[in-house]
């Protein structure tokens, strides 16, 4: 997260996803997304939606002053072995996230952090 004078936004967002293709192959990929201040925290609450020729991403989430739940899907076109065009999908997960504020050793305008964990 990251706060201006606007208000409060997502910065970046990163998961490690389980997603299963229709194949049926399983895999477990790591994403990342850097946003700016292009997501804005509104009431607490926020949404993102990212859809383009490789990717579908939607995420959304309600956050507290402490912690907050949320949901993310995932879905891409992969190639099977034989060279098709499958699909491959998380699926519509949940997650939970909690902030903890972190300060290293000596340094008192640490950043805080937030642990975020699948369901």
């Amino acid at each position: 997260m990251a706060k201006t004078d606007a208000g409060r936004f997502i910065r970046e967002m990163w998961f490690n996803l389980d997603y299963t293709c229709e194949d049926q192959t399983t895999q477990r990929s790591g994403w990342g997304f850097g946003l700016g201040n292009t997501v804005p925290i509104t009431d607490g609450a926020f949404s993102f939606d990212e859809v383009d020729q490789g990717l579908a991403l939607h995420v959304a989430g309600d956050l507290g002053r402490l912690q907050g739940p949320g949901t993310v899907t995932l879905s891409f076109p992969a190639f099977t072995p034989d060279e098709q065009v499958q699909l491959c999908t998380t699926g519509d997960l949940t997650w939970e996230v909690e902030f903890r504020r972190v300060i290293p050793h000596g340094k008192v305008d640490a950043p805080a952090s937030h642990v975020v964990r699948t369901a």
